[in-house]
């Protein structure tokens, strides 16, 4: 978003560079070129609006708010990466348009807690994150963002979850009885269910 945000700023800034340009050289004066003119002015003053959208994440759906809500009093109690994914799932099951989607493939609610296993080996799996939450809502919204979208929805949590648990999250969706590409694809078979922002 960074990079983003200084690239419309640059682009302004040329922009306002050529308008004062053009007056200095007396194109305002001139009938022919005051359209010109008037366009690069309207032209900077839509860079500037688009400033100040840039950096404007869009807000948050109720559905996923309450999965935000709900994952930032389960996850404390998470004792692994695979149990964090498997919290997430749960919590996603029951909201929005991924919560229909998965309900849709006949993904069971089973239980909170995962069972004992054997630990992850460190190179398959993402370090725990002291505040996985605030990265998820984070890549969340810059994706809502990145697609033009009004609200930041469950979908654009579930692909966060795809990019800050890689491996775990598809496990916690195969031992559901379904796999990533499933899922995608019945996304893309059913309605919007999001709520509006909150």
């Amino acid at each position: 978003m960074d990079d983003l945000q200084g690239t419309v700023r640059s682009i302004r800034e040329k922009a306002l560079e050529l308008l004062e340009e053009m007056e200095r050289h007396g194109f305002s004066a001139d009938p022919t070129l005051s359209g010109a003119v008037a366009a690069m002015q309207k032209a900077t003053n839509v860079l500037g609006a688009g400033e100040v959208e840039v950096s404007k994440p869009p807000p948050v759906s109720q559905d996923a708010a309450i999965v935000l809500g709900l994952a930032s009093t389960a996850l404390p109690f998470a004792s692994s990466i695979d149990d964090e994914a498997e919290r997430w799932l749960r919590i996603l099951r029951l909201h929005g348009q991924v919560g229909v989607a998965l309900q849709a493939l006949g993904v069971p609610e089973g239980p909170l807690e995962t069972g004992a296993g054997e630990p992850p080996k460190e190179a398959e799996y993402p370090q725990r994150r002291a505040e996985p939450v605030t990265e998820v809502l984070s890549r969340a919204r810059e994706l809502a963002r990145r697609r033009s979208a009004t609200t930041t929805g469950t979908l654009d949590i579930l692909f966060a979850l795809f990019s800050v648990y890689g491996r775990a999250f598809d496990k916690a969706l195969y031992a559901r009885g379904t796999t990533r590409e499933e899922l995608l694809a019945c996304l893309a078979e059913h309605e919007p269910a999001d709520a509006a922002a909150v």
